[in-house]
């Protein structure tokens, strides 16, 4: 990204934008607090007195930006342990709340068959059908086994690769999105929805306010003062392809003194990105909101 961002985890859009992690540093730039009352359980399409919640045609909240009509899709990346398990609870009734648009998904890596039954069991029974049609579930094989490059064998564990190879199974494979099917003459590995929004966030972030791709609103949008400029002269201010958002974190330039010829690729652009470009445009994590195609 290059652009400045919220504070960790306070990322949002056009004054609809706000997520706070359990803890998070203290970064480059923050939403202001909205100072509207958040729209109450029902209003969001929860179950309210017992009742069921509506299908995403009739929800009140709807599927797309407020401001730029784009289809929304907050996700966020879990194993199948039992403390994800909660987290992803009290993400999705943070997301029914304060009425995020948008579809919300649960990423689910790695699950044994036994859990896979009972978490989509469970989400259906005390998410889907009691706050919104629209908060979903997504399984994907376990992807973080270390293989030894010579005999192929799993020597280790990382579980940081859920996160990165599970939004790559999501993109290709999930019923709201996935790529044209083959034998579509000039569009094979395309996106069926390339200009959809994809909001990457943590399992350990709450939603205050909805999070948007609008971040044009400078009354809202605090940026530092190192890239307020950089803000100020960006013609577009809204998560679109080439132009993605991310949140600002500490994060330095020590990337660049890693061996990026075998982690990027002898040719990869990383390697031409100067020190001062380094620390400007690329410390930066989740949220992320990058347009489908980008992503990808």
């Amino acid at each position: 990204s290059r652009d400045g961002h919220p504070r960790a985890g306070e990322a949002g859009g056009g004054g609809r934008g706000g997520a706070r992690p359990s803890s998070g540093n203290d970064n480059n730039l923050r939403t202001k607090k909205d100072k509207k009352k958040p729209p109450s359980i029902a209003s969001s399409g929860a179950a309210a007195n017992g009742k069921k919640s509506s299908s995403p045609s009739d929800d009140p909240v709807g599927l797309t930006s407020p401001t730029t009509d784009a289809t929304l899709h907050v996700i966020f990346s879990t194993d199948c342990g039992s403390f994800q398990h909660w987290q992803s609870y009290l993400f999705f009734h943070a997301a029914l709340k304060v009425g995020q648009p948008g579809y919300v998904t649960r990423i689910a890596s790695g699950c044994t068959d036994k859990q896979l039954k009972e978490e989509e069991a469970w989400h259906h029974e005390h998410i889907q059908s009691q706050m919104s049609d629209r908060f979903r579930i997504h399984f994907t094989p376990h992807f973080s086994g270390v293989k030894d490059p010579e005999t192929g064998k799993v020597k280790g564990d990382y579980k940081f690769f859920n996160k990165p190879f599970g939004l790559k199974h999501f993109l290709e494979h999930n019923e709201l999105l996935g790529l044209v099917d083959e034998g579509v003459t000039g569009m094979e590995g395309a996106m069926k929805r390339p200009d959809d929004v994809i909001i990457l966030c943590d399992p350990d972030m709450l939603l205050l306010r909805p999070i948007t791709d609008d971040f044009s609103n400078e009354r809202e949008t605090l940026v530092g003062p190192r890239r307020k400029s950089i803000y100020q002269k960006k013609e577009i201010k809204v998560a679109s392809h080439g132009n993605p958002f991310a949140q600002t974190y500490g994060l330095g330039t020590q990337w660049r003194k890693f061996d990026l010829d075998a982690i990027a690729g002898k040719d990869s652009p990383a390697k031409e990105v100067s020190q001062q470009d380094g620390g400007l445009y690329y410390p930066v994590g989740p949220p992320y909101v990058v347009a489908a195609d980008d992503m990808y």
